[in-house]
């Protein structure tokens, strides 16, 4: 210990080592008792300080004793003895000085501040009875490496250079007590919150009294917090760069608050977390957070810059507010009730889970690279910019505004996707691409809404597609937006969906508001393409054109397809110009939707708000089986499946489906005549053909036997018995109209409606007259078109082959049969001596390639060797994947 003081009003106590030294201040004035001292050194040595007396020592009560020297040194235990009070450390010095807190702690004192900084006179502060504002120097520094003070109501640490390390603890205490509440005990197992640590560093003036900034320069240096930081609430305050090193945490987590009182006042710490960056910016100087380690709060953390919040950490509180002037970028972990963020810009890349969720910027909000956002109630809007989700390609690209991207239809094009036409491709490559935002209830709003998954493959020469794409099915699903109950996207320019899911798990609503929705892929190119366009709209009949270049699909370039589900009501809407006023907004524009080359699935009602609707795919070249498709399509769009790999065709990767009905195509008015497209499948007009034979037959059938009879005879067919009750004139005829049709596996199904005209004759002075009296009965129908359609299918000639599939399919599996043992496989024991072989014909699958089919089976082997001493032969068996092929000339050889 070395304390030394020129004041002989000040009394040092020299104790046993055992009870450390004792401190007599000076005799307080206005309540304010100043201590100055040329050194102030506790070196392992525990000072009491006395506050009032008896007796020779009896100066009176201070409430706040204030000590001063050039250098202070604390690295052992103050206690005040007598009445509580605040002590104020400090400085007071231009020159070269510190605060130096190693393991240090306090007891009986209601508030310790740490300033490294100037104040008035010794002799203004006693007359005011007020320290007033404390100003930091550029050579002043306050370093606490540990401290302990439990119960102290504040802590505050104020320099230019502020260092903290190790545990910094002001929290109490507690035990439960049996008859019920808490006691107060050292070692309890309850932590009491009980008070607040604030951090103040950078060149700054500070009311001491009401701890309020009046002037802050910025500067371009950065205030490090580390250490272990426990208290009530815990402030940190600075004109520099705020970072939170990766090692510290900060923590007001407490099982009770404690309230006291201090000068005669009520006392109850606001528990949270609080960063704030204050100043004034200059074009040289401007002020960032940015913070890593840990944060816990059970009630707030509240963050805010006056340029940009760079998030690291993970952040578990209540609610959390971040608030900037430019930017804000979360790569942490925030777990919360409530989370409200707003800034120029948002960035997420980290993992957000909460409550409820409301971002609002005034350009754009990304979800990228790894960005993975789950709430309750989910709000993003962007004012005047772009939400998006996902990226454009695998480079790092945060524009305040994005480019804004042509969303159009060429049927003549060998190249699609919005690949092709973005500039974002320079910059960091980031391997990790997905991007989800999840929520039940879930609200979008920008001028533009992204939803992307820059997955792609380029063909290698080597490859062949013609089989099958082998794709990575946890990329393919990477990057996704789904609600729950409420899906509600307005884009006032497009929104767009490139290979990427947008969905609506519940029997909510989906409303998509916008001008132009596309729902696509992000890169597919062509060698060669047949493309099937169908049309419809609010005004003109559906239109159905084929486009072509060559007689087959060949793909150079894929994506997985874009994919929109809805187990809701579907509601495409105009999207309206935020800026116009309510009275002159136009309403006479058309919404447009585009499903190219992608899933479009609605398990409920649609409305298109005065829509035109274009879905474009390709056409069926090969067989497939619903099984297929519809496990390929739960694999990619509802994940389903969860195999890393899966073997896919972009042929069968067409869907535009509606369970339901189509309304809305006129405002008022509701119709589902022009956009029956209910449930046919990928794109499979063959199917579409064979269905409408179906009912086209159906209906004819019982038509004819309901009409052409005289009134009154009564119908062979039973099911028109209800005619009998009907009370008709002269004659009636009967008709039928579909009501709705769906395939479910192989059968097409649906409801048909019963129609009864009747005809009144002329007589006397009454004109001849047609009543109509629609449905008067309905009842279902079911029908197995797959029979059908494989009957047909089996009988055409394939790709220009001049050979029909029951040709092809006779003539390879002849060809298996008397396909040739494969090698011996070498890594058999050769003991196993006798085989027999069977060639799987239920595996075989074919494709024509050029003037060749390529053949796929598999050999199943059995091995066997022979036991001696007449015990059983012991087997092996082995399954080899065989590719062969055959020229076509050779298909007549094998028929």
């Amino acid at each position: 210990m070395n304390l030394v003081t020129a004041n002989k009003s000040i009394k040092i106590i020299a104790a046993s080592s055992a009870d450390g030294a004792q401190l007599v201040p000076a005799k307080p004035v206005r309540g304010i008792s100043y201590n100055v001292f040329s050194r102030f050194d506790l070196a392992n040595t525990n000072l009491r300080i006395y506050n009032g007396g008896q007796g020779a020592t009896n100066n009176g009560s201070a409430s706040l004793i204030v000590i001063q020297a050039t250098n202070i040194k604390l690295s052992a235990n103050i206690e005040i003895i007598g009445r509580p009070a605040d002590i104020l450390f400090i400085t007071n010095s231009t020159r070269t000085n510190s605060i130096n807190c190693q393991q240090c702690s306090f007891s009986n004192v209601g508030r310790a501040t740490f300033a490294a900084a100037t104040t008035k006179s010794v002799s203004s502060i006693l007359a005011s009875g007020t320290v007033n504002n404390l100003v930091t120097n550029s050579t002043g520094s306050v370093t606490v490496n540990g401290l302990s003070a439990p119960g102290l109501q504040s802590l505050e640490l104020m320099a230019n250079t502020v260092q903290t390390a190790g545990t910094i603890d002001i929290n109490l205490r507690a035990d439960i007590h049996p008859q019920g509440g808490h006691i107060i005990h050292p070692q309890g197992s309850k932590i009491v919150g009980s008070g607040g640590i604030s951090l103040y560093a950078g060149l700054m003036t500070i009311g001491y009294e009401k701890l309020k900034v009046s002037a802050a320069t910025v500067v371009n240096q950065a205030f490090v917090v580390g250490g272990k930081l426990r208290a009530a609430s815990i402030a940190v305050v600075s004109p520099k760069h705020i970072t939170l090193a990766t090692s510290a945490n900060l923590s007001t987590l407490s099982d009770i608050i404690a309230t006291s009182t201090h000068n005669n006042d009520f006392y109850a710490p606001i528990e949270g977390i609080y960063i704030q960056g204050v100043g004034k910016h200059t074009s040289s100087a401007q002020h960032n957070v940015t913070l890593s380690g840990k944060l816990f709060s059970d009630n707030r953390v509240s963050i805010k810059s006056l340029n940009k919040v760079n998030l690291h950490s993970a952040i578990v509180t209540k609610d959390l507010s971040v608030i900037a002037a430019t930017m804000v970028r979360n790569k942490g972990s925030v777990q919360a009730q409530q989370v409200e963020i707003a800034a120029n810009t948002f960035i997420n890349n980290g993992q957000i889970a909460a409550t409820d969720v409301a971002v609002e910027t005034q350009q754009s909000i990304y979800n990228s690279f790894g960005g993975n956002i789950k709430s309750n109630t989910l709000i993003l809007k962007s004012n005047n910019g772009a939400v998006v989700n996902g990226s454009r390609s695998h480079y790092e690209n945060y524009a305040n505004v994005p480019t804004i991207l042509p969303i159009s239809i060429d049927m003549t094009a060998k190249k699609y996707g919005i690949f092709y036409d973005i500039n974002e491709k320079r910059g960091t490559f980031q391997k990790n691409v997905s991007a989800h935002i999840v929520a039940n209830d879930l609200t979008i709003v920008a001028d533009v809404i992204e939803n992307i998954n820059p997955y792609f493959i380029d063909k290698l020469p080597s490859a062949n597609w013609d089989a099958g794409i082998s794709i990575n099915n946890a990329q393919a699903k990477q990057v996704s937006i789904e609600a729950e109950y409420a899906l509600d996207l307005k884009g006032y320019k497009y929104i767009v969906n490139a290979s990427a899911i947008i969905g609506l798990h519940e029997n909510g609503q989906a409303n998509i508001n916008t001008p132009t929705f596309s729902n696509e892929r992000y890169k597919i190119q062509f060698e060669t393409y047949v493309y099937r366009r169908v049309d419809y709209s609010h005004d003109k009949n559906k239109t159905n054109k084929r486009y072509n270049s060559g007689t087959t699909s060949k793909i150079l370039a894929y994506s997985p397809p874009g994919r929109l589900f809805s187990f809701g009501r579907f509601i495409h809407s105009y999207g309206l110009n935020k800026n116009q006023a309510a009275s002159t907004r136009a309403v006479n524009k058309e919404v447009q939707s585009i499903n190219e080359m992608s899933y479009f699935e609605v398990f409920n009602d649609s409305h298109f708000y005065k829509g035109k609707v274009s879905s474009i795919g390709l056409e069926l070249t090969k067989e497939y089986t619903s099984v297929d498709i519809n496990a390929l399509r739960g694999c990619l769009t509802y994940r389903h499946c969860e195999r890393e790999d899966i073997t896919t065709s972009i042929e069968a990767e067409t869907l535009f489906a509606v369970t339901g009905n189509i309304y809305g195509v006129k405002k008022g008015l509701e119709s589902n005549t022009d956009l029956d497209i209910v449930g046919i499948g990928p794109m499979s007009n063959d199917a579409r053909r064979v269905v409408n034979k179906i009912v086209d037959e159906y209906i004819a059938t019982h038509t004819t036997e309901l009409n052409g009879y005289a009134w009154g005879n009564k119908p062979d067919v039973n099911v028109f018995s209800w005619l009998e009750n009907v009370d008709c004139l002269y004659r009636a005829t009967c008709s039928f109209e579909v009501l709705s049709s769906e395939i479910v596996g192989d059968l097409v199904q649906g409801q048909i409606a019963i129609k009864k005209i009747t005809y009144l004759p002329p007589y006397g002075n009454y004109t001849a007259s047609i009543s109509e009296v629609q449905q008067f009965k309905t009842y279902q129908f079911k029908v197995n078109f797959q029979q059908i359609l494989d009957a047909e299918m089996v009988d055409r000639d394939v790709d220009g082959t001049s050979y029909t599939h029951r040709q092809l399919t006779t003539a390879v599996e002849n060809f298996v049969l008397q396909a040739e043992r494969v090698v011996f496989p070498s890594g058999l024991n050769t003991s196993y001596k006798y085989r027999s072989t069977k060639n799987d014909l239920t595996s075989v699958k074919y494709f024509v390639d050029g003037a060749k089919l390529v053949i796929n089976y598999m050999q199943i082997d059995d091995y066997a060797r022979k036991r001696s001493f007449g015990r059983k032969s012991k087997h092996k068996k082995t399954t080899n994947n065989v590719t062969a092929s055959m020229p076509l000339s050779q298909v007549p050889d094998y028929l």
